[in-house]
């Protein structure tokens, strides 16, 4: 585990403890896999970050965002085949805006 910005190991593991907890616990809660995944990703745990996208990628297969992280995420790990796959496997996706009117596109995009 790399802990980034001057952060201790330590520090990084007492951050992300309970979100890794709520995502053992509740794999499909969308909202702290995605937390988790940031934290870990952005601390440096390009891994563990790729293990929970994997995880959201089973009880969630439909998000869009899903593959396109999983393929920056492994590109920043130097998998580059890996990347190339699921980038185009995000690209092959639909378009989850198809079909809204270009005020709905960025109200939806807001919510988030």
């Amino acid at each position: 585990m790399v802990a980034a910005f001057g952060q201790s190991a330590f520090e990084f593991t007492k951050s992300t403890d309970p979100l890794f907890a709520s995502v053992l616990t509740h794999p499909a809660n969308l909202s702290n896999t995605i937390q988790y995944t940031v934290t870990a990703a952005s601390h440096g745990d390009i891994e563990s970050a790729i293990s929970a996208y994997e995880q959201l990628r089973f009880y969630n297969p439909k998000l869009v965002a899903t593959p396109f992280q999983l393929g920056v995420l492994y590109y920043q790990l130097g998998s580059y085949a890996q990347a190339r796959g699921y980038l185009q496997a995000a690209l092959a996706m639909p378009d989850p805006y198809a079909g809204a009117s270009p005020e709905d596109r960025g109200f939806a995009r807001n919510r988030r």
